[in-house]
């Protein structure tokens, strides 16, 4: 950080070394403290290193300078006043144009549908209302040249430079902890994963569908799902459904390292961030899910990098972005209906700061920009807002059933259990997490003990500096992060699901924010202790040395303990599906394989995904003559629940003189499941 650069450089190294020992031996401290706080251990130990841990890491950074999301002296701007625009004739045209084919957009965009007509005037409407708003920067040639800074020997070590470098860096870390056997785990899809391949199969059908049916929800990821199996004829498979959310994963560490060096004016504050995020096993767990959550990250990166920048900046171009991505979250998941909320929260903060310290132009310019973000994000929800208004009930299920239940679920305390929630949710990072197997190993915290440990001193830093300097950025990334918490904190009727990772995933980028104030302050502090390609060499090896610690537990996390609850919690989908492969392949007079269902065993849907759709799989339950094929020749492979007595007893029945034969899943008996080969029928 700038600023934390030039108090920094003023001390004696000395004293800096001391400041940089201060900040790492009190989150030590804490980090000791998490150990016991992580297993749900409150103990008075605990509570004593946590309190004097932040107190010494607290007091070293404000020592040290440090200022956390205060914008350093010509950073950013007061809010400027009312942008001048020139209406020319074209303008004076496009504006009411805009409208019209906003209209156009909500009414021809029926049945839940885009029409070619009505998705016309929705991206042109979208488009003119940009061109009429948007304020021209200078060009190139206008701009002034930043001073050449003569290359190092270090800059010589790396032709593509240090930049590139650090990015492929980042990239290859967030690639590989996403994709590194993502063919494996997880592995095992059940009905919402195969309700998102049947939702792309007929995205690729030319179903072009706003509001995904099957309970599916804002899908808009699986647009270019459906892009990529149309156009290049890739396999729609549970894999690719993984892949594209681990991909929407990679660039949400990309996008947020743009959001923490916007929010922090700090580049290296971004980069630990974005490095943290890259292999913490919460991003990894929901990215690699399939499920539609794992865009919250990205979603909300992009619409907060340039919410920061309209408030830092008040330029009218980022509240016009905002508004825009504001409006496709709402297209992507369903947890970023809260973004909009969040928006309206921070900007009235902002707008009740400038009433009271007397800036009235101030005001009424941030007032306009306001309502340029409101209109952008109406044009854009416009098709969305059709089918809200076609299918309310279906639109707002979801939200209704979890938020208040049912009738014959009795009355509750409103208050009191959102109050729980609230508190539930914040615990979530250090004290107990989600108890969802998919996303979690039963009842663990969102971060492992030292990432736990450093978000409360990075929280604990920031709220000490706002108190201490009574300006900047604070008070608005505490509405955005509560606001990104409210999808999960607002599932009233439903307590036992606060916190999920899932529904709070919007909230990661911030977090990892947080999570890398610590360490950026001890390491800049230390690198200002020597000379500079000293400083440069310790301070590398240092946060080498860290992220290959954290890459080692967080890496472990994911492949053993999560595995291991992960598998213990599900059925062994994937020796089914191999199994049925290999009998398939290895007998050609086997025409159909069906499934029979059984109450809590594998999900005939989640298994037609894993093997590619095929026409010869189906599923069946329960048997019943009329219910199979009538076939003059061929056999017919059922698999079945092996403790399954009485679909095996029909079978038996309707197939005397069939093959059976028993197999174990790789999880022991209780994934056990029966082989029934019905004899060839001539």
């Amino acid at each position: 950080m700038q600023t934390l650069r030039r108090r920094a450089s003023d001390l004696r190294p000395g004293l800096a070394i001391f400041a940089a020992a201060a900040v790492a031996l009190g989150t030590g401290l804490v980090v000791w403290a998490q150990m016991d706080f992580g297993q749900r251990h409150f103990t008075r130990q605990g509570l004593l290193l946590l309190l004097v841990g932040v107190g010494c890491a607290v007091g070293a950074g404000l020592a040290a300078g440090y200022r956390p999301l205060i914008p350093p002296d010509g950073d950013s701007a007061q809010t400027k006043p009312l942008p001048e625009v020139r209406w020319r004739s074209w303008r004076a045209v496009a504006l009411p144009l805009a409208v019209v084919l906003t209209l156009l957009a909500f009414w021809l965009n029926d049945r839940n549908l885009f029409s070619g007509g009505g998705t016309a005037c929705w991206l042109s409407a979208i488009i003119l209302f940009l061109a009429v708003w948007w304020e021209r920067s200078p060009s190139r040639s206008e701009r002034p040249e930043p001073p050449a800074r003569p290359p190092s020997r270090l800059d010589r070590w790396l032709p593509i430079g240090w930049p590139a470098a650090l990015a492929l860096l980042v990239a290859g870390l967030a690639i590989f902890f996403r994709f590194y056997h993502l063919n494996t785990l997880p592995d095992d899809a059940g009905g919402i994963e195969a309700d998102i391949g049947d939702n792309v199969q007929d995205i690729v059908n030319g179903r072009l569908m706003i509001y995904m049916w099957r309970k599916i929800g804002e899908g808009g990821l699986l647009y270019p799902t459906a892009g990529v199996v149309k156009l290049f004829g890739v396999v729609l498979d549970y894999n690719l459904l993984k892949a594209a959310t681990a991909f929407a994963g990679v660039l949400a560490v990309g996008v947020t390292y743009l959001l923490l060096r916007e929010l922090f004016s700090d580049r290296f504050v971004a980069l630990v961030g974005a490095l943290f995020m890259a292999v913490a096993h919460w991003p990894v767990t929901i990215a690699r899910t399939s499920l539609m959550m794992a865009v919250a990250p990205l979603g909300a990166a992009v619409t907060l990098l340039f919410l920061v920048r309209g408030l830092k900046y008040n330029r009218r171009n980022d509240f016009l972005l905002c508004g825009l991505a504001a409006g496709l979250g709402l297209y992507f998941y369903q947890g970023l209906r809260a973004v909009p909320f969040l928006i309206a929260g921070c900007l009235a903060l902002k707008f009740l700061v400038a009433i009271f310290s007397r800036r009235g132009r101030d005001a009424l310019s941030l007032a306009v920009n306001t309502a340029l973000l409101g209109v952008m994000l109406v044009i854009v929800f416009a098709p969305m807002a059709r089918t809200w208004r076609d299918y309310p009930a279906y639109y707002m299920e979801a939200v209704r059933g979890r938020s208040m239940g049912t009738d014959t679920m009795g009355d509750f305390n409103v208050l009191g259990r959102f109050a729980t929630n609230t508190r539930n949710a914040f615990f979530m990072f250090n004290w107990d997490g989600d108890r969802v197997s998919l996303h979690n190993v039963v009842g663990r915290p969102a971060l492992d003990n030292t990432m736990a440990a450093f978000l409360l001193v990075g929280a604990a830093l920031s709220v000490a500096a706002w108190l201490r300097y009574r300006r900047g950025l604070f008070p608005y990334v505490a509405v955005a992060f509560t606001g990104l918490l409210l999808p999960s904190v607002l599932v009233l009727a439903f307590p036992g699901e606060n916190p999920n990772f899932g529904r709070t995933a919007g909230v990661i980028p911030l977090t990892f924010g947080f999570v890398a104030l610590p360490v950026s302050v001890a390491l800049s502090c230390l690198r200002r202790s020597f000379s500079r390609r000293v400083g440069l060499v310790i301070v590398s090896l240092l946060l080498a040395g860290l992220m290959a610690g954290l890459a080692t537990v967080n890496l472990r996390w994911y492949f053993d303990d999560y595995a291991d609850s992960y598998h213990s919690s599900t059925f062994d989908s994937a020796n089914v599906v191999a199994t049925v492969q290999k009998v398939k392949e290895s007998d050609s007079s086997i025409t159909d394989v069906y499934l029979v269902g059984s109450p809590g065993w594998v999900d005939w849907r989640g298994l037609h995904l894993m093997l590619a759709r095929p026409t010869w799989f189906h599923g069946v339950w329960p048997i019943k003559p009329e219910s199979l094929p009538v076939r003059m020749s061929g056999r017919i492979l059922f698999v079945l629940y092996a403790y399954d007595q009485e679909s095996r007893q029909r079978l038996e029945r309707l197939y005397p003189g069939a093959e059976v034969s028993w197999r174990e899943g790789q999880k022991g008996a209780k994934d056990a499941y029966l082989l029934f080969l019905t004899p060839v029928r001539q």
